[in-house]
């Protein structure tokens, strides 16, 4: 009996760390979102099964004392429908928070993407996403970044990229700042990214964001302008957006518009670098129903197009069917 006891007492005194561990994390956390899609480029039309940023990742945060924290996420794209690109980096990082705010390190969404919120509803959703239409939508290496404490609804959040392939010899060259304000329904932000990757190369890119929500009606709207950093015109390009919750339904739907080469229009340029974008425009509507706070089932057609300065025009619809599945 006393040799039982012993025994117990060393287990305990083994395992005891690790259980303290375990009292600050790590959490599993996670999505599955699956869609089966119809995409026409107007001379073909092709069905998919596409995994719309499927995620797994872990983080947690260590107590160290006095009102320090120790905070890491390690965070991975995985593809639900094949087995290509099977863990792929997401936002990927490590660092301390306190009473000064948060310092990390390591790989992150800009400041930039992350000020627009949950504007665009149709986030990740392929043939659907903002990236379709606007720059600056980017997740970086290499990134030194501090989130500072909230005031007054105010926060800033600014980051310095270490390593684009570009003016690597001054650490500061590249990097993305913004403002954020969060209060009684109402979030809005400004953000400036300083010669940052993009579809057009390095870009300087100013982005204005707003959203309000009351009850169960939602809206709001994204306006931004971009340039090279040898400053070239790249465009300007707005997307509003609402939506309208009855029930377990939520309705949605967005539009966008502007100038900026990306989606199809990348790799629009005049001689002198400037864009060759007359117009580029896409119509987003969906709807959502609520299966569980963790499930919902979703349908969603958005209508994307391009036409260049010399009036050659590219167009591209896509029909989706999905669900998507949180833990």
């Amino acid at each position: 009996m006393n040799k039982k006891l012993l025994a117990a007492a060393i287990s305990a005194a083994t395992f005891a760390p690790m259980a303290m561990a375990e009292t600050t994390g790590p959490t599993w956390y996670g999505k599955a979102n699956v869609a089966v899609v119809n995409v026409d480029e107007g001379s073909d039309a092709t069905w998919d099964l596409v995994s719309n940023a499927s995620r797994i990742g872990i983080r947690g945060s260590i107590d160290l004392g006095e009102g320090l924290e120790a905070i890491y996420q390690l965070e991975y794209e995985v593809s639900v429908d094949d087995d290509d690109d099977v863990f792929k980096q997401r936002n990927t990082f490590a660092g301390f928070r306190g009473g000064f705010g948060t310092a990390y390190a390591g790989r992150r969404d800009s400041a930039l993407k992350s000020s627009a919120g949950k504007v665009d509803y149709s986030n990740d959703l392929a043939g659907a996403d903002i990236k379709q239409i606007m720059l600056g939508e980017e997740r970086f290496d290499d990134v030194v970044g501090y989130i500072s404490p909230k005031f007054a609804g105010f926060e800033v959040h600014a980051q310095a990229f270490l390593d684009q392939g570009e003016d690597d010899d001054n650490a500061t060259a590249h990097n993305s700042i913004s403002l954020s304000f969060k209060d009684s329904g109402l979030v809005a932000a400004v953000a400036y990214d300083m010669e940052t990757k993009s579809d057009a190369g390095f870009a300087n890119i100013l982005r204005g964001t707003g959203q309000y929500t009351m009850g169960d009606l939602q809206f709001g709207g994204i306006w931004q302008t971009a340039e090279s950093a040898e400053g070239a015109d790249l465009g300007d390009v707005f997307n509003v957006s609402a939506s309208y919750k009855f029930g377990k339904v939520k309705a949605w739907g967005q539009y966008g518009e502007g100038s900026q080469p990306v989606g199809l229009a990348d790799g629009w340029f005049d001689a002198n670098g400037d864009t060759a974008v007359d117009s580029l425009s896409m119509l987003v509507v969906g709807a959502d129903y609520k299966l569980s706070s963790a499930a919902k089932l979703y349908a969603y057609y958005s209508d994307l197009e391009a036409t260049d300065l010399a009036g050659m025009m590219a167009e591209e619809s896509t029909l989706g069917l999905g669900f998507e599945i949180k833990f």
